[in-house]
């Protein structure tokens, strides 16, 4: 899958904890992403970027153009989009972030950048448990 740009209604196993944060400027995070911190400390959405570390999934769009400074993001486990890599092998290790909805293998990405740990990989996606900052 690609990056997306709209509302995402990600499925949840497990809601653990909230986490607040700073959005970095022009950051667009749709609801119901993986969100990650940047080397700064803000909030931006997940991808494969050097130096971030994985929060959890976005509770609501925040877009800095319109004055949204503040993101709500929930550890837990999430249902996130496969990219085609990621089998029952990897339950109980770690997957990373390809983009904000996708997560894949270490050797799919350029910077390896943990998302959380694989629970299980079902036709509909990768069960991954996403206990905040620290998982990496």
């Amino acid at each position: 899958m690609a990056a997306t740009t709209v509302d995402r209604n990600t499925l949840a196993r497990k809601l653990t904890r909230q986490i607040v944060g700073d959005l970095a400027s022009s950051q667009d995070v749709p609801n119901g992403v993986i969100t990650c911190f940047d080397t700064a400390g803000n909030m931006v959405n997940g991808s494969d970027t050097a130096g971030l570390v994985s929060v959890g999934e976005s509770r609501h769009r925040a877009t800095y153009s319109a004055g949204d400074r503040r993101l709500v993001c929930m550890e837990g486990v999430f249902l996130w989009a496969n990219n085609g890599n990621v089998t029952k092998a990897r339950n109980g290790k770690p997957v990373y972030i390809v983009d904000n909805q996708t997560v894949g293998l270490a050797a799919d990405t350029t910077n390896s950048i943990v998302a959380g740990i694989c629970e299980e990989v079902t036709a509909e996606g990768v069960w991954v448990s996403m206990p905040g900052p620290g998982v990496a």
